[in-house]
Protein backbone atom coordinates (compact mmCIF):
# COMPACT_ATOMS: atom_id res chain seq x y z
CA UNK A 1 0.00 0.00 0.00
CA UNK A 2 1.06 3.35 -1.04
CA UNK A 3 0.17 6.46 0.57
CA UNK A 4 0.04 9.37 -2.10
CA UNK A 5 -0.56 13.55 -2.16
CA UNK A 6 -4.64 13.75 -2.20
CA UNK A 7 -5.07 15.74 -5.05
CA UNK A 8 -8.63 16.74 -7.06
CA UNK A 9 -9.27 14.32 -9.74
CA UNK A 10 -11.21 16.97 -11.90
CA UNK A 11 -8.16 19.39 -11.68
CA UNK A 12 -5.43 17.95 -10.15
CA UNK A 13 -4.71 20.40 -7.00
CA UNK A 14 -4.07 19.70 -3.79
CA UNK A 15 -7.37 19.69 -1.65
CA UNK A 16 -7.30 20.36 2.24
CA UNK A 17 -8.49 17.56 4.43
CA UNK A 18 -11.96 17.60 4.86
CA UNK A 19 -13.09 18.87 8.35
CA UNK A 20 -16.53 17.91 10.39
CA UNK A 21 -19.16 20.15 8.69
CA UNK A 22 -23.13 20.47 10.30
CA UNK A 23 -25.64 20.10 7.62
CA UNK A 24 -29.25 20.79 8.05
CA UNK A 25 -29.94 16.79 9.29
CA UNK A 26 -26.37 15.44 10.24
CA UNK A 27 -23.04 16.01 10.25
CA UNK A 28 -20.74 15.03 8.05
CA UNK A 29 -16.70 15.36 6.75
CA UNK A 30 -16.12 16.95 3.64
CA UNK A 31 -14.39 19.96 2.41
CA UNK A 32 -14.69 21.89 -1.17
CA UNK A 33 -11.84 22.25 -3.76
CA UNK A 34 -10.79 25.10 -5.53
CA UNK A 35 -12.20 24.59 -8.61
CA UNK A 36 -15.96 23.71 -6.84
CA UNK A 37 -15.49 20.34 -6.47
CA UNK A 38 -17.29 19.08 -3.02
CA UNK A 39 -15.95 16.13 -1.34
CA UNK A 40 -17.19 13.93 2.01
CA UNK A 41 -15.30 11.52 3.50
CA UNK A 42 -16.44 7.72 3.90
CA UNK A 43 -13.43 6.92 6.61
CA UNK A 44 -14.16 2.99 6.81
CA UNK A 45 -15.03 2.36 3.06
CA UNK A 46 -18.46 0.95 4.19
CA UNK A 47 -20.92 3.64 3.44
CA UNK A 48 -20.19 4.49 0.42
CA UNK A 49 -23.72 5.12 -1.14
CA UNK A 50 -24.28 7.42 1.93
CA UNK A 51 -21.16 9.68 1.00
CA UNK A 52 -22.79 10.21 -2.28
CA UNK A 53 -25.64 10.92 -0.91
CA UNK A 54 -24.41 13.54 0.72
CA UNK A 55 -21.82 15.10 -1.60
CA UNK A 56 -24.53 15.54 -3.87
CA UNK A 57 -27.04 17.37 -1.08
CA UNK A 58 -24.03 19.47 -0.64
CA UNK A 59 -22.87 20.43 -4.20
CA UNK A 60 -26.61 21.29 -4.99
CA UNK A 61 -27.65 22.96 -1.58
CA UNK A 62 -30.54 20.59 -1.54
CA UNK A 63 -31.36 17.44 -0.08
CA UNK A 64 -34.37 17.02 -2.30
CA UNK A 65 -32.05 15.06 -4.85
CA UNK A 66 -34.28 12.32 -6.18
CA UNK A 67 -34.85 14.28 -9.68
CA UNK A 68 -31.28 15.34 -10.42
CA UNK A 69 -30.44 15.08 -14.12
CA UNK A 70 -27.82 12.64 -14.42
CA UNK A 71 -25.97 14.74 -17.37
CA UNK A 72 -25.68 17.23 -15.04
CA UNK A 73 -23.06 16.83 -12.31
CA UNK A 74 -19.95 14.39 -12.67
CA UNK A 75 -18.80 11.84 -9.86
CA UNK A 76 -15.57 10.32 -8.92
CA UNK A 77 -14.38 8.29 -6.28
CA UNK A 78 -10.78 8.30 -4.63
CA UNK A 79 -9.05 5.98 -1.71
CA UNK A 80 -8.18 7.56 1.53
CA UNK A 81 -6.94 7.80 4.65
CA UNK A 82 -8.53 10.44 6.97
CA UNK A 83 -5.70 9.48 9.36
CA UNK A 84 -2.86 10.70 7.36
CA UNK A 85 -4.84 12.87 4.79
CA UNK A 86 -3.72 10.51 2.07
CA UNK A 87 -4.63 9.38 -1.25
CA UNK A 88 -4.09 5.40 -1.09
CA UNK A 89 -3.13 3.00 -3.86
CA UNK A 90 -3.52 -0.30 -2.91
CA UNK A 91 -3.51 -2.38 -6.26
CA UNK A 92 -3.31 -5.87 -6.18
CA UNK A 93 -4.08 -6.02 -2.18
CA UNK A 94 -7.11 -7.21 -0.94
CA UNK A 95 -7.91 -4.73 1.27
CA UNK A 96 -11.02 -1.90 2.04
CA UNK A 97 -9.64 1.46 2.28
CA UNK A 98 -11.42 4.58 3.18
CA UNK A 99 -12.71 6.29 0.62
CA UNK A 100 -13.60 10.13 -1.39
CA UNK A 101 -16.59 10.90 -3.22
CA UNK A 102 -16.05 14.19 -5.48
CA UNK A 103 -19.05 15.63 -6.78
CA UNK A 104 -18.78 18.54 -9.30
CA UNK A 105 -21.83 20.25 -10.81
CA UNK A 106 -22.00 20.78 -14.69
CA UNK A 107 -22.05 18.26 -17.26
CA UNK A 108 -18.83 15.41 -17.15
CA UNK A 109 -17.33 17.31 -20.23
CA UNK A 110 -17.19 20.38 -19.05
CA UNK A 111 -15.88 18.99 -15.61
CA UNK A 112 -13.22 16.97 -17.02
CA UNK A 113 -9.45 17.79 -15.94
CA UNK A 114 -7.34 19.83 -18.72
CA UNK A 115 -4.02 18.38 -18.91
CA UNK A 116 -1.74 21.30 -19.20
CA UNK A 117 -3.99 23.98 -18.87
CA UNK A 118 -3.23 27.95 -18.97
CA UNK A 119 -3.06 29.11 -15.13
CA UNK A 120 -4.51 31.92 -13.85
CA UNK A 121 -3.29 35.26 -14.77
CA UNK A 122 -1.30 37.12 -11.57
CA UNK A 123 1.07 39.63 -11.22
CA UNK A 124 4.30 37.38 -12.32
CA UNK A 125 2.86 37.31 -15.61
CA UNK A 126 2.68 40.96 -16.74
CA UNK A 127 4.82 39.92 -20.18
CA UNK A 128 1.82 40.13 -22.33
CA UNK A 129 3.47 37.23 -24.38
CA UNK A 130 2.45 34.55 -22.29
CA UNK A 131 -1.33 35.23 -22.88
CA UNK A 132 -3.37 32.31 -23.45
CA UNK A 133 -0.30 30.25 -23.71
CA UNK A 134 -0.15 26.77 -22.37
CA UNK A 135 1.56 26.20 -19.17
CA UNK A 136 4.47 24.09 -21.16
CA UNK A 137 4.98 26.83 -23.49
CA UNK A 138 5.12 29.80 -20.44
CA UNK A 139 7.77 27.77 -18.53
CA UNK A 140 9.84 27.63 -21.54
CA UNK A 141 9.49 31.31 -22.54
CA UNK A 142 10.25 32.17 -18.90
CA UNK A 143 13.31 30.04 -19.02
CA UNK A 144 14.25 31.21 -21.97
CA UNK A 145 14.16 34.92 -21.34
CA UNK A 146 16.23 34.36 -17.71
CA UNK A 147 13.49 34.30 -15.20
CA UNK A 148 12.97 31.66 -12.84
CA UNK A 149 11.72 33.45 -10.10
CA UNK A 150 8.22 33.47 -12.19
CA UNK A 151 8.92 29.90 -12.91
CA UNK A 152 8.59 29.81 -8.95
CA UNK A 153 6.05 31.79 -8.91
CA UNK A 154 3.77 29.63 -11.87
CA UNK A 155 4.12 26.81 -9.46
CA UNK A 156 2.02 28.40 -6.60
CA UNK A 157 -0.64 27.71 -9.11
CA UNK A 158 0.15 24.96 -10.91
CA UNK A 159 2.61 22.27 -9.68
CA UNK A 160 3.14 20.78 -13.39
CA UNK A 161 5.41 23.24 -13.39
CA UNK A 162 7.61 20.48 -11.93
CA UNK A 163 7.01 18.27 -14.75
CA UNK A 164 7.71 20.36 -17.64
CA UNK A 165 10.83 21.71 -15.57
CA UNK A 166 12.12 17.59 -15.66
CA UNK A 167 11.13 17.17 -19.24
CA UNK A 168 13.42 20.78 -20.13
CA UNK A 169 16.26 19.31 -18.16
CA UNK A 170 18.34 15.98 -20.31
CA UNK A 171 20.30 17.30 -22.67
CA UNK A 172 23.23 19.06 -20.12
CA UNK A 173 24.91 20.91 -23.26
CA UNK A 174 21.66 23.26 -23.40
CA UNK A 175 21.78 25.85 -21.61
CA UNK A 176 17.47 25.81 -21.49
CA UNK A 177 18.55 22.40 -19.27
CA UNK A 178 20.50 24.90 -16.34
CA UNK A 179 17.68 27.18 -16.42
CA UNK A 180 15.20 24.61 -15.40
CA UNK A 181 17.52 23.00 -12.85
CA UNK A 182 17.62 26.56 -11.32
CA UNK A 183 14.36 27.23 -11.59
CA UNK A 184 13.55 24.21 -9.90
CA UNK A 185 15.47 25.70 -6.73
CA UNK A 186 13.01 28.45 -6.94
CA UNK A 187 9.94 26.40 -7.55
CA UNK A 188 10.95 24.63 -3.70
CA UNK A 189 11.84 28.29 -2.14
CA UNK A 190 8.18 29.06 -2.99
CA UNK A 191 5.99 25.49 -2.21
CA UNK A 192 7.86 24.71 1.21
CA UNK A 193 5.98 26.94 3.23
CA UNK A 194 2.57 26.08 1.53
CA UNK A 195 2.87 22.69 -0.38
CA UNK A 196 5.78 21.22 1.48
CA UNK A 197 4.77 18.00 0.68
CA UNK A 198 4.73 18.55 -3.00
CA UNK A 199 8.38 19.18 -2.83
CA UNK A 200 8.91 16.49 -0.68
CA UNK A 201 7.30 14.33 -3.06
CA UNK A 202 9.73 15.30 -6.45
CA UNK A 203 12.67 14.25 -4.15
CA UNK A 204 11.35 10.98 -3.87
CA UNK A 205 10.67 10.68 -7.42
CA UNK A 206 13.88 12.02 -8.34
CA UNK A 207 15.73 9.79 -6.21
CA UNK A 208 13.84 7.06 -7.09
CA UNK A 209 14.81 7.71 -11.00
CA UNK A 210 18.66 7.06 -9.76
CA UNK A 211 18.31 3.78 -8.21
CA UNK A 212 18.08 0.11 -10.34
CA UNK A 213 14.71 -0.24 -9.35
CA UNK A 214 13.62 2.89 -11.57
CA UNK A 215 14.27 1.42 -14.89
CA UNK A 216 15.41 4.37 -16.17
CA UNK A 217 17.84 7.14 -15.80
CA UNK A 218 17.25 10.54 -14.26
CA UNK A 219 20.17 11.98 -15.93
CA UNK A 220 19.57 15.57 -14.30
CA UNK A 221 18.60 14.27 -10.80
CA UNK A 222 21.16 15.26 -8.41
CA UNK A 223 21.66 18.76 -10.15
CA UNK A 224 17.88 19.33 -9.32
CA UNK A 225 18.56 17.69 -6.07
CA UNK A 226 21.26 20.26 -5.07
CA UNK A 227 19.21 23.37 -6.21
CA UNK A 228 16.21 22.02 -3.77
CA UNK A 229 18.25 21.26 -0.74
CA UNK A 230 20.24 24.69 -1.41
CA UNK A 231 16.15 26.41 -1.35
CA UNK A 232 15.87 24.97 2.11
CA UNK A 233 18.71 23.46 3.70
CA UNK A 234 17.26 22.57 7.21
CA UNK A 235 14.32 20.62 5.55
CA UNK A 236 16.35 18.97 2.68
CA UNK A 237 19.84 18.67 4.33
CA UNK A 238 19.05 15.10 5.08
CA UNK A 239 19.04 13.70 2.05
CA UNK A 240 22.52 15.43 1.20
CA UNK A 241 24.24 11.53 2.49
CA UNK A 242 22.02 10.04 -0.08
CA UNK A 243 23.03 12.38 -2.60
CA UNK A 244 26.64 12.62 -2.20
CA UNK A 245 26.50 8.41 -1.89
CA UNK A 246 25.56 8.67 -5.45
CA UNK A 247 29.21 10.03 -6.92
CA UNK A 248 30.49 5.96 -7.01
CA UNK A 249 27.87 5.98 -10.38
CA UNK A 250 29.91 7.17 -13.04
CA UNK A 251 27.33 8.96 -15.03
CA UNK A 252 26.18 10.84 -11.70
CA UNK A 253 29.14 11.68 -10.71
CA UNK A 254 29.49 15.23 -12.13
CA UNK A 255 25.68 16.14 -10.74
CA UNK A 256 26.43 14.87 -7.47
CA UNK A 257 29.68 16.92 -7.06
CA UNK A 258 28.13 20.07 -8.68
CA UNK A 259 25.16 19.44 -5.78
CA UNK A 260 27.59 19.60 -3.39
CA UNK A 261 29.15 22.79 -4.63
CA UNK A 262 25.47 24.08 -4.97
CA UNK A 263 25.15 23.47 -1.06
CA UNK A 264 28.31 24.05 0.33
CA UNK A 265 27.66 27.94 -1.17
CA UNK A 266 25.01 28.28 1.79
CA UNK A 267 25.77 25.06 4.32
CA UNK A 268 29.01 24.21 3.85
CA UNK A 269 28.50 22.09 7.20
CA UNK A 270 26.75 19.69 5.61
CA UNK A 271 28.87 18.77 3.11
CA UNK A 272 30.15 14.65 4.03
CA UNK A 273 33.03 15.21 1.34
CA UNK A 274 36.76 14.32 3.29
CA UNK A 275 40.21 14.87 2.09
CA UNK A 276 40.57 11.49 0.25
CA UNK A 277 37.38 11.61 -1.77
CA UNK A 278 38.42 15.19 -3.13
CA UNK A 279 41.85 13.43 -3.78
CA UNK A 280 40.21 10.85 -5.27
CA UNK A 281 37.83 13.06 -7.30
CA UNK A 282 40.33 15.38 -8.39
CA UNK A 283 42.31 12.58 -10.33
CA UNK A 284 38.66 11.12 -11.85
CA UNK A 285 39.40 10.80 -15.51
CA UNK A 286 36.36 13.18 -16.28
CA UNK A 287 37.20 17.07 -16.49
CA UNK A 288 34.20 18.47 -15.70
CA UNK A 289 33.95 16.19 -11.79
CA UNK A 290 37.91 17.68 -11.72
CA UNK A 291 36.03 20.96 -12.26
CA UNK A 292 33.53 20.68 -10.13
CA UNK A 293 35.92 19.47 -7.33
CA UNK A 294 38.36 22.77 -7.56
CA UNK A 295 34.63 24.36 -6.86
CA UNK A 296 33.82 22.27 -4.27
CA UNK A 297 37.25 22.65 -2.58
CA UNK A 298 37.01 26.20 -2.54
CA UNK A 299 34.06 26.04 -0.98
CA UNK A 300 35.12 23.70 2.17
CA UNK A 301 37.90 23.79 5.17
CA UNK A 302 39.95 20.66 5.81
CA UNK A 303 43.23 19.42 6.03
CA UNK A 304 44.88 18.80 2.20
CA UNK A 305 42.94 21.44 0.70
CA UNK A 306 46.21 23.38 -0.81
CA UNK A 307 47.53 20.60 -2.25
CA UNK A 308 44.66 19.68 -4.03
CA UNK A 309 43.75 22.89 -5.40
CA UNK A 310 47.64 23.68 -6.20
CA UNK A 311 47.25 20.16 -8.04
CA UNK A 312 44.35 21.17 -9.82
CA UNK A 313 45.55 24.81 -10.68
CA UNK A 314 48.12 22.91 -13.64
CA UNK A 315 45.28 21.22 -15.33
CA UNK A 316 44.57 22.75 -18.99
CA UNK A 317 41.58 20.43 -19.34
CA UNK A 318 38.39 22.20 -20.82
CA UNK A 319 34.94 22.15 -19.37
CA UNK A 320 31.80 23.93 -19.60
CA UNK A 321 29.81 25.36 -16.10
CA UNK A 322 26.67 26.99 -15.37
CA UNK A 323 26.99 30.23 -13.92
CA UNK A 324 24.96 33.80 -14.51
CA UNK A 325 22.53 32.12 -16.01
CA UNK A 326 24.14 30.57 -18.98
CA UNK A 327 27.15 27.89 -20.02
CA UNK A 328 30.79 29.51 -20.35
CA UNK A 329 33.77 27.97 -21.39
CA UNK A 330 36.29 27.18 -18.30
CA UNK A 331 39.67 25.53 -17.63
CA UNK A 332 39.91 22.81 -14.51
CA UNK A 333 43.26 25.68 -13.34
CA UNK A 334 40.78 28.38 -14.16
CA UNK A 335 38.63 27.27 -11.05
CA UNK A 336 41.41 25.43 -9.00
CA UNK A 337 42.77 29.13 -9.25
CA UNK A 338 39.67 31.01 -8.46
CA UNK A 339 39.38 28.44 -5.47
CA UNK A 340 42.77 29.57 -4.19
CA UNK A 341 42.27 33.45 -4.53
Amino acid sequence: MSKLTPECPFCGKYISKPAPTRTEFVEIISGKCECGAVYVCDPTGHNVGEAYGDAMALATGDWNIGELASDSYDMKEMSYDLKSHSRISAKGLNMKAGGLIFIKMGRPDECAKVENQTPERGDEQEDPAVAGMKLKDQVRYFLENGRPEVVGKLALKDKNVIKWLTSFSYDKEDTLTWRAIDAMGHVARELRTTRLDVVRETVRKLLWSMSDESGGIGWSAPEILGEIIRSDPDEFGDIVPILWSNREEPSFRPGAVWAMVRVAGVRPDLIPAGSNELKDLANDPNATVRGYTALLAGELTFQGKEGILSKLAKDSSGLRIYSGGALIETTVAELAREAIK
